[in-house]
């Protein structure tokens, strides 16, 4: 007889699919007998059941570290069944909670509120975000706002072993203007002429 898997929130897990390719991801809600996951990469939102799961050793894909890392998020809550961006979290500096972001998800820019004194330490993020971008291969100017891009990759998409490096590449390509293409020039046809 089996041991009973209990899974929670953040494990890490595996399954054999379909061809015997393995599949590993991190487990994101995990009730009764089926597990909500999100695989490696961050491509897919699987529910599994539970007793096709195995606890898995495999380590997700880190970015090297890098200045950025002394920002971070924590308190991530969002609605993931809204049409917009709606979500709301506390941005950390050293560990340190320094201000709270936001959106009510209704086309609106997000809100940063910092929790002591000015707007510095706002503009301070903005600057490292800048520069954590340019080391990533993008260029802050081609972001609509680059501290959201930043806020949601670390928390929606680095946990699950997206790169900063793809997550910038996939979002230019994603925000290149498609070439223009010229129309063919068609030969004139003389046809019937209708006439009221």
């Amino acid at each position: 007889m089996s041991a009973i898997k209990r899974f929670e929130e953040m494990d890490r897990v595996e399954f054999k699919a379909a061809g015997g390719r393995m599949v590993y991801g991190t487990v994101t809600e995990a009730s009764g007998d089926a597990v909500r996951l999100v695989t490696d990469g961050g491509r897919y939102r699987l529910r599994v059941p539970a007793r096709r799961l195995s606890f898995s050793s495999r380590a997700v894909r880190r970015d090297l570290p890098s200045a950025m890392d002394v920002w971070q998020v924590a308190d991530f809550a969002d609605d993931a069944g809204a049409d917009s961006t709606k979500y709301s979290a506390i941005i950390t500096l050293h560990g340190v909670p320094v201000a709270g972001a936001s959106n009510d998800g209704y086309g609106a820019p997000d809100r940063y509120l910092p929790f002591d004194g000015g707007y510095a330490v706002v503009e301070e993020l903005a600057a490292a975000v800048d520069d954590w971008l340019a080391a990533n291969g993008g260029d802050p100017a081609d972001f609509v706002e680059p501290v959201n891009f930043w806020l949601l990759w670390r928390a929606r998409r680095a946990p699950y072993g997206v790169l900063a490096a793809e997550a910038v590449e996939e979002y230019l390509a994603s925000t290149a203007p498609r070439p223009e293409v010229e129309p063919t020039q068609e030969p004139d046809v003389e046809g019937p002429t209708l006439s009221m």
